[in-house]
Protein backbone atom coordinates (compact mmCIF):
# COMPACT_ATOMS: atom_id res chain seq x y z
CA UNK A 1 0.00 0.00 0.00
CA UNK A 2 1.41 3.33 -1.05
CA UNK A 3 0.28 6.83 -1.13
CA UNK A 4 0.97 9.08 -4.30
CA UNK A 5 0.24 12.24 -3.93
CA UNK A 6 -3.34 12.70 -3.07
CA UNK A 7 -4.32 9.18 -3.64
CA UNK A 8 -3.89 5.78 -1.76
CA UNK A 9 -2.56 2.72 -3.73
CA UNK A 10 -2.58 -1.18 -3.29
CA UNK A 11 -0.96 -2.86 -5.81
CA UNK A 12 -1.13 -0.12 -8.51
CA UNK A 13 -5.30 0.17 -7.75
CA UNK A 14 -6.64 3.04 -6.57
CA UNK A 15 -8.25 2.18 -3.01
CA UNK A 16 -9.00 6.36 -2.10
CA UNK A 17 -8.55 9.91 -3.58
CA UNK A 18 -8.97 13.01 -1.31
CA UNK A 19 -8.20 16.91 -1.23
CA UNK A 20 -7.28 18.96 1.80
CA UNK A 21 -7.53 16.14 4.08
CA UNK A 22 -6.47 17.62 6.86
CA UNK A 23 -5.64 20.95 7.44
CA UNK A 24 -2.56 22.94 9.07
CA UNK A 25 -4.05 23.84 12.41
CA UNK A 26 -5.95 20.40 12.85
CA UNK A 27 -9.41 21.61 12.87
CA UNK A 28 -11.86 21.27 9.92
CA UNK A 29 -11.71 19.57 6.18
CA UNK A 30 -12.99 21.05 3.29
CA UNK A 31 -14.18 17.62 2.05
CA UNK A 32 -16.74 16.65 5.34
CA UNK A 33 -14.99 13.91 6.39
CA UNK A 34 -12.85 13.80 9.01
CA UNK A 35 -9.75 15.70 11.20
CA UNK A 36 -6.12 14.83 11.93
CA UNK A 37 -6.99 14.75 15.39
CA UNK A 38 -9.70 12.84 14.94
CA UNK A 39 -12.22 15.61 16.65
CA UNK A 40 -15.16 17.04 14.75
CA UNK A 41 -16.14 16.88 11.18
CA UNK A 42 -16.80 20.63 9.36
CA UNK A 43 -20.16 19.55 9.07
CA UNK A 44 -20.26 19.67 12.92
CA UNK A 45 -21.73 15.71 13.31
CA UNK A 46 -19.42 14.90 15.80
CA UNK A 47 -16.29 12.48 15.77
CA UNK A 48 -15.23 9.81 13.53
CA UNK A 49 -14.16 6.54 14.18
CA UNK A 50 -12.23 6.16 10.83
CA UNK A 51 -13.97 3.12 9.93
CA UNK A 52 -16.37 3.89 8.06
CA UNK A 53 -19.22 2.41 10.38
CA UNK A 54 -22.65 3.98 9.10
CA UNK A 55 -23.84 3.71 12.74
CA UNK A 56 -21.39 5.68 14.11
CA UNK A 57 -23.44 9.68 13.74
CA UNK A 58 -25.91 7.93 15.76
CA UNK A 59 -24.25 6.18 18.06
CA UNK A 60 -20.41 6.95 19.72
CA UNK A 61 -18.45 4.34 22.31
CA UNK A 62 -16.56 5.37 24.77
CA UNK A 63 -14.16 3.30 26.51
CA UNK A 64 -12.99 3.77 30.60
CA UNK A 65 -9.95 1.66 32.09
CA UNK A 66 -9.23 2.48 35.72
CA UNK A 67 -9.15 0.76 39.00
CA UNK A 68 -8.53 -2.72 37.11
CA UNK A 69 -11.45 -2.29 34.93
CA UNK A 70 -12.07 -0.95 31.92
CA UNK A 71 -15.58 -0.55 30.50
CA UNK A 72 -17.24 0.55 27.05
CA UNK A 73 -20.64 2.10 27.28
CA UNK A 74 -22.80 3.43 24.41
CA UNK A 75 -24.14 7.18 23.76
CA UNK A 76 -27.25 7.44 21.12
CA UNK A 77 -27.51 10.46 19.44
CA UNK A 78 -30.96 12.39 19.80
CA UNK A 79 -31.56 15.04 17.52
CA UNK A 80 -32.98 18.21 18.33
CA UNK A 81 -37.06 19.00 17.80
CA UNK A 82 -40.14 20.55 19.20
CA UNK A 83 -42.29 18.67 21.67
CA UNK A 84 -44.75 19.36 24.27
CA UNK A 85 -43.53 19.03 27.54
CA UNK A 86 -45.28 18.17 30.44
CA UNK A 87 -49.12 16.74 30.77
CA UNK A 88 -52.56 17.15 31.65
CA UNK A 89 -53.37 13.90 32.70
CA UNK A 90 -50.74 13.82 35.88
CA UNK A 91 -50.03 16.16 38.96
CA UNK A 92 -49.68 19.30 38.92
CA UNK A 93 -46.50 19.87 38.79
CA UNK A 94 -46.65 18.77 35.18
CA UNK A 95 -48.45 21.48 34.14
CA UNK A 96 -48.96 23.70 32.21
CA UNK A 97 -48.39 21.25 29.28
CA UNK A 98 -46.48 24.07 27.07
CA UNK A 99 -44.19 23.70 23.55
CA UNK A 100 -40.49 22.95 24.10
CA UNK A 101 -37.68 23.53 21.11
CA UNK A 102 -34.46 21.08 21.59
CA UNK A 103 -32.25 23.04 19.26
CA UNK A 104 -29.32 21.26 19.31
CA UNK A 105 -28.51 17.49 19.02
CA UNK A 106 -26.61 15.73 21.85
CA UNK A 107 -26.34 12.58 22.91
CA UNK A 108 -27.45 9.97 26.15
CA UNK A 109 -26.26 7.45 27.57
CA UNK A 110 -28.05 4.03 26.22
CA UNK A 111 -27.94 2.76 29.85
CA UNK A 112 -28.26 4.20 33.30
CA UNK A 113 -24.54 4.88 34.58
CA UNK A 114 -23.74 1.15 35.96
CA UNK A 115 -21.69 -0.27 39.11
CA UNK A 116 -19.21 -0.96 36.45
CA UNK A 117 -18.74 2.24 35.12
CA UNK A 118 -18.65 4.59 37.95
CA UNK A 119 -15.89 2.53 39.69
CA UNK A 120 -13.63 2.19 37.06
CA UNK A 121 -13.96 6.02 36.96
CA UNK A 122 -13.95 6.87 40.83
CA UNK A 123 -12.42 3.64 42.70
CA UNK A 124 -16.04 3.00 44.55
CA UNK A 125 -19.35 1.02 44.88
CA UNK A 126 -21.86 3.34 46.58
CA UNK A 127 -24.54 0.93 45.58
CA UNK A 128 -26.31 -0.35 48.31
CA UNK A 129 -29.00 -2.50 47.11
CA UNK A 130 -27.15 -4.36 44.16
CA UNK A 131 -23.28 -3.85 43.37
CA UNK A 132 -22.73 -6.02 41.23
CA UNK A 133 -21.24 -4.25 37.95
CA UNK A 134 -24.28 -4.07 34.97
CA UNK A 135 -26.80 -2.91 37.89
CA UNK A 136 -27.53 0.39 37.85
CA UNK A 137 -25.52 2.80 39.94
CA UNK A 138 -27.72 3.91 43.33
CA UNK A 139 -27.56 5.61 46.84
CA UNK A 140 -25.90 8.62 44.99
CA UNK A 141 -27.21 12.76 45.09
CA UNK A 142 -26.29 15.03 42.73
CA UNK A 143 -23.04 16.43 44.30
CA UNK A 144 -21.87 12.86 43.79
CA UNK A 145 -22.93 12.80 40.09
CA UNK A 146 -21.04 16.18 39.62
CA UNK A 147 -17.63 14.99 41.36
CA UNK A 148 -18.30 11.68 38.78
CA UNK A 149 -18.73 13.97 35.69
CA UNK A 150 -15.38 15.89 36.24
CA UNK A 151 -13.70 12.70 36.42
CA UNK A 152 -14.85 11.14 33.68
CA UNK A 153 -14.43 14.44 31.67
CA UNK A 154 -10.95 14.57 32.77
CA UNK A 155 -10.14 10.63 31.53
CA UNK A 156 -11.79 11.07 28.36
CA UNK A 157 -10.73 14.54 27.04
CA UNK A 158 -9.17 13.18 24.13
CA UNK A 159 -11.93 11.20 22.63
CA UNK A 160 -13.93 14.50 23.00
CA UNK A 161 -14.26 17.39 20.65
CA UNK A 162 -14.11 20.97 21.19
CA UNK A 163 -17.07 22.39 23.01
CA UNK A 164 -18.57 19.24 23.67
CA UNK A 165 -18.41 17.70 27.44
CA UNK A 166 -20.21 14.98 29.48
CA UNK A 167 -22.81 16.31 31.88
CA UNK A 168 -26.24 15.67 33.40
CA UNK A 169 -29.03 16.08 30.76
CA UNK A 170 -31.71 18.84 31.34
CA UNK A 171 -35.05 18.31 32.84
CA UNK A 172 -36.13 19.00 28.94
CA UNK A 173 -33.47 16.81 27.16
CA UNK A 174 -34.80 14.29 29.65
CA UNK A 175 -38.15 14.21 29.11
CA UNK A 176 -37.69 14.12 24.84
CA UNK A 177 -35.12 11.38 24.47
CA UNK A 178 -37.92 9.52 27.14
CA UNK A 179 -40.60 10.21 24.64
CA UNK A 180 -38.54 8.95 21.93
CA UNK A 181 -37.62 12.55 20.28
CA UNK A 182 -38.78 12.90 16.71
CA UNK A 183 -39.64 9.08 16.53
CA UNK A 184 -42.16 9.48 19.56
CA UNK A 185 -45.15 7.33 19.57
CA UNK A 186 -46.32 9.14 21.75
CA UNK A 187 -46.47 6.31 25.04
CA UNK A 188 -47.13 6.84 28.08
CA UNK A 189 -44.09 5.10 29.57
CA UNK A 190 -40.46 5.60 28.03
CA UNK A 191 -41.49 3.03 24.81
CA UNK A 192 -44.63 1.66 25.58
CA UNK A 193 -47.93 2.17 27.15
CA UNK A 194 -47.56 -1.34 28.95
CA UNK A 195 -45.20 -0.55 32.08
CA UNK A 196 -43.84 -3.96 32.42
CA UNK A 197 -42.78 -4.41 28.89
CA UNK A 198 -40.25 -1.45 29.53
CA UNK A 199 -39.96 -0.89 33.65
CA UNK A 200 -38.44 -2.40 36.54
CA UNK A 201 -41.02 -0.38 39.56
CA UNK A 202 -42.82 -1.42 42.28
CA UNK A 203 -44.88 -4.52 41.37
CA UNK A 204 -42.18 -6.05 39.73
CA UNK A 205 -38.86 -5.59 41.19
CA UNK A 206 -39.00 -7.59 44.14
CA UNK A 207 -37.82 -4.29 46.10
CA UNK A 208 -34.42 -4.36 44.20
CA UNK A 209 -32.71 -2.85 40.86
CA UNK A 210 -32.24 -5.05 38.34
CA UNK A 211 -29.88 -5.48 35.39
CA UNK A 212 -29.92 -2.51 33.08
CA UNK A 213 -31.04 -3.56 29.40
CA UNK A 214 -33.45 -6.29 30.70
CA UNK A 215 -36.42 -4.72 29.52
CA UNK A 216 -37.95 -2.94 26.13
CA UNK A 217 -35.81 0.23 24.82
CA UNK A 218 -37.94 2.73 23.66
CA UNK A 219 -38.09 4.33 20.20
CA UNK A 220 -34.66 6.09 20.29
CA UNK A 221 -33.07 2.37 21.82
CA UNK A 222 -32.74 4.06 25.42
CA UNK A 223 -33.33 1.73 28.14
CA UNK A 224 -34.76 2.08 31.80
CA UNK A 225 -36.05 5.54 31.20
CA UNK A 226 -38.85 4.38 33.12
CA UNK A 227 -37.94 2.49 36.33
CA UNK A 228 -35.25 0.90 37.87
CA UNK A 229 -33.64 4.07 38.85
CA UNK A 230 -34.47 7.55 39.04
CA UNK A 231 -32.46 9.88 37.20
CA UNK A 232 -30.84 13.35 38.16
CA UNK A 233 -31.43 15.61 35.89
CA UNK A 234 -29.36 19.42 35.23
CA UNK A 235 -32.46 21.25 36.93
CA UNK A 236 -33.39 22.60 39.70
CA UNK A 237 -37.21 21.91 40.62
CA UNK A 238 -39.56 24.67 39.69
CA UNK A 239 -42.58 25.58 37.93
CA UNK A 240 -43.65 25.33 34.08
CA UNK A 241 -44.63 28.15 32.59
CA UNK A 242 -47.16 28.17 29.50
CA UNK A 243 -45.15 30.20 26.84
CA UNK A 244 -42.84 28.33 24.43
CA UNK A 245 -39.49 27.18 25.35
CA UNK A 246 -36.48 27.08 23.35
CA UNK A 247 -33.24 25.17 25.27
CA UNK A 248 -34.84 25.54 28.83
CA UNK A 249 -32.65 24.75 31.81
CA UNK A 250 -34.86 24.98 34.35
CA UNK A 251 -35.10 27.76 37.82
CA UNK A 252 -32.22 29.73 37.98
CA UNK A 253 -32.07 28.44 41.60
CA UNK A 254 -33.55 26.47 44.44
CA UNK A 255 -33.11 23.30 47.03
CA UNK A 256 -34.17 20.26 45.40
CA UNK A 257 -32.58 19.31 42.08
CA UNK A 258 -35.26 17.04 39.60
CA UNK A 259 -34.73 13.65 38.77
CA UNK A 260 -36.91 11.44 36.38
CA UNK A 261 -38.35 8.36 35.28
CA UNK A 262 -39.21 6.51 38.32
CA UNK A 263 -37.25 3.52 40.11
CA UNK A 264 -37.40 0.43 41.61
CA UNK A 265 -39.40 2.30 44.80
CA UNK A 266 -41.63 3.94 42.94
CA UNK A 267 -45.63 2.89 41.12
CA UNK A 268 -46.32 2.72 38.12
CA UNK A 269 -47.68 6.60 37.83
CA UNK A 270 -44.30 8.05 38.67
CA UNK A 271 -42.59 6.01 36.01
CA UNK A 272 -44.83 8.01 33.47
CA UNK A 273 -42.10 10.11 31.24
CA UNK A 274 -44.23 13.32 32.09
CA UNK A 275 -43.44 12.04 35.78
CA UNK A 276 -41.01 14.45 37.84
CA UNK A 277 -39.22 14.06 40.80
CA UNK A 278 -37.10 16.72 43.16
CA UNK A 279 -33.97 15.67 46.01
CA UNK A 280 -31.65 17.48 48.14
CA UNK A 281 -28.43 17.91 45.91
CA UNK A 282 -26.66 16.19 49.11
CA UNK A 283 -29.22 13.63 49.52
CA UNK A 284 -27.44 9.83 48.06
CA UNK A 285 -31.32 8.59 47.88
CA UNK A 286 -31.21 4.91 47.46
CA UNK A 287 -33.84 4.67 44.57
CA UNK A 288 -31.53 7.59 42.40
CA UNK A 289 -29.01 7.04 39.86
CA UNK A 290 -28.44 9.05 36.48
CA UNK A 291 -27.77 8.56 33.24
CA UNK A 292 -24.97 10.43 30.79
CA UNK A 293 -25.61 13.09 28.70
CA UNK A 294 -22.97 14.26 26.02
CA UNK A 295 -23.48 17.59 24.40
CA UNK A 296 -22.72 21.72 24.41
CA UNK A 297 -21.75 22.55 28.55
CA UNK A 298 -25.18 24.39 29.74
CA UNK A 299 -24.36 28.07 30.19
Amino acid sequence: MTISGNTLLYDGKVLYKWDNTYNSDNTYNSDNTYNSDNTYNSDNTGKTDNTGNTDYEKSRYFTVTGNGKSVTFKMIKVEGGTFQMGSNDGYSDEQPVHSVTITNDYYMGETEVTNALWYAVMGTTPSSVNTSDDYPVETISYSDCESFLSALNSKLSSQLGRDEKFRFPTEAEWEFAAKGGTKSKGYTYSGSNSIGDVAWYWDNSSSLTHIVKTKDKNELGLYDMSGNVRECCYDWDGDYTSSAQYNPTGATSGFLRVQRGGGWTDDAEYCRVASRHSESPTHPYIGAGFRLCLGAPIK
